[in-house]
């Protein structure tokens, strides 16, 4: 019920007009994360996973755009300390690019923050359980105009999320930590 709110929620602000000169954006990418998770005061690196990804938004001018809607999932074999198993992350969220987007320009240096309710997947043998958890965000990209409409771009992203414990790990609170490098592109705007 939450998610189908949450859905609705995005829906309605994409919707909503921000700015008289707003035009609507679209990114979809994929690449690679590079996780690390601490439990009960122990932290360890795990394997490297990948992450795929879109978003919908608003350029609200040449140096702002707001991804309204982002959808994020990463997947992660774990072995380390704290055993062999799998960790998937559903991401649901919005953000913002500051940077400097004008058309006549090839190129599009930008920084970006964010903030998701993370949906984490601790799969362990027959076991499988989840838990929601609040994520922020934080990183940087540049992206190259193709033509009037689309761009290719490199974003790098350092995403974390708290949560109160998964099963099979030791202590309380449990920090899933991920290094994200993704190849996106871009559709709309101006």
């Amino acid at each position: 019920m939450r998610l189908l709110g949450a859905s609705l929620f995005a829906a309605l602000l994409l919707c909503v007009p921000s700015h008289g000169h707003a035009s609507l954006v679209g990114t979809v990418g994929g690449g690679v994360a590079l996780p690390s998770l601490e439990a009960g005061g122990t932290k360890a690196d795990s394997k490297t996973g990948y992450e795929v990804g879109l978003s919908l938004g608003w350029q609200l001018n040449d140096w702002l755009r707001w991804d309204t809607f982002e959808l994020h999932y990463t997947g992660v074999d774990q072995d380390n300390v704290f055993g062999n198993f799998g960790t998937d992350s559903l991401a649901f969220g919005t953000g913002l690019r500051v940077g400097f987007f004008q058309r006549d320009w090839r190129l599009h240096p930008y920084v970006s923050a964010g903030v998701a309710g993370n949906r984490v997947s601790h799969e362990q043998g027959p076991t499988d359980t989840y838990q929601w958890g609040l994520e922020w965000n934080a990183g940087g990209g540049i992206e190259f105009q193709l033509d009037y409409f689309t761009a290719v771009g490199v974003r790098y992203r350092y995403r974390s999320t708290k949560l109160d414990g998964l099963s099979g790990l030791p202590g309380g609170d449990v920090h899933l930590n991920a290094h994200t490098i993704d190849l996106e592109f871009v559709f709309g705007g101006e």
